[in-house]
């Protein structure tokens, strides 16, 4: 989108300082100075073209703003398109495997096999931690925080204990711990079976 006509100079300078298919530069600046230097013309002239040199690569720049935007929508439109489908073929499988009273029998589950040309679908099993009661947290597992401009350690945690986030809490520390056998209050250790579709 051209909004000025501006000298040949100035547009052979964009084309030069600016890659026309990427919109990289692929000049450096001591190159792209001296370009700019090397365009004679009155000074007011100059000023006046590369104002509206700015202006029309503005322009560019808010159409490809715009592109961004519809590819970004696009793009997550089909992000949540997939993830739906994934959920109905993981629900459709579970229910092979979940008895009358609801209850999935996850080792079963994690030895479906799907195996056709087009794809192949299996589960995996991994664990994540689950904090099921912050404040039921051992002070050991609590990192040094702030809150409200005050450091906190494990000895006055206790006096801020609403103010923790999963982030203040060494999950790292608790899983390890837990898989040793050490039972942590407030923090348990979740089998999660992740369907992948190859």
């Amino acid at each position: 989108m051209t909004l000025y006509d501006i000298d040949k100079r100035f547009n052979n300078l964009m084309e030069f300082g600016v890659d026309s298919d990427t919109g990289e530069c692929v000049e450096t600046d001591e190159d792209f100075k001296r370009l700019y230097d090397e365009i004679q013309m009155d000074l007011n002239d100059k000023i006046e073209n590369s104002a509206k040199l700015i202006k029309n690569v503005t322009a560019d720049i808010e159409e490809f703003k715009k592109e961004e935007d519809k590819l970004k929508h696009r793009r997550e439109v089909k992000e949540h398109l997939v993830e739906r489908v994934k959920r109905m073929i993981d629900g459709y499988i579970k229910n092979l495997y979940t008895d009358e009273n609801g209850v999935v029998d996850y080792d079963k589950l994690n030895k479906y096999k799907f195996d056709r040309t087009a794809a192949k679908i299996s589960y995996r099993k991994s664990d994540s931690l689950s904090l099921t009661e912050i404040s039921q947290v051992p002070k050991q597992y609590i990192k040094s925080i702030t809150v409200s401009g005050e450091n906190l350690t494990p000895n006055i945690i206790s006096e801020n204990i609403m103010s923790l986030t999963e982030k203040d809490i060494d999950k790292a520390g608790i899983k390890k711990d837990i898989k040793n056998g050490v039972k942590v209050k407030g923090a348990e250790i979740v089998n999660n079976y992740n369907m992948q579709i190859k």
